[in-house]
């Protein structure tokens, strides 16, 4: 019972301090912060090179492949 309490007040505790570690005011930014660079960069990279469309080879086989599946599962769910 003792153990119970002292880990609901340890949670409670930990709940507490990471809302007040979240809700503090951010230092003033002196240039790029890395998590701001690394979605710079991000956006950057697929802006300057966008992701590739599938080939119609990789559509016709997913749809092929499909296909098969469907028909394997009809049939073993009919008797």
């Amino acid at each position: 019972m003792l153990i119970l309490l002292s880990v609901q007040l340890l949670v409670i505790v930990a709940t507490y301090l990471s809302l007040l570690w979240a809700n503090r005011q951010p230092p003033p930014s002196r240039g790029f912060h890395p998590s701001s660079l690394l979605t710079s960069y991000i956006i950057i990279s697929h802006w300057v090179v966008p992701p590739s469309p599938p080939s119609s080879i990789d559509v016709e086989s997913s749809y092929r492949l499909s296909k098969h599946h469907a028909r394997r599962a009809a049939r073993l769910t009919l008797p």
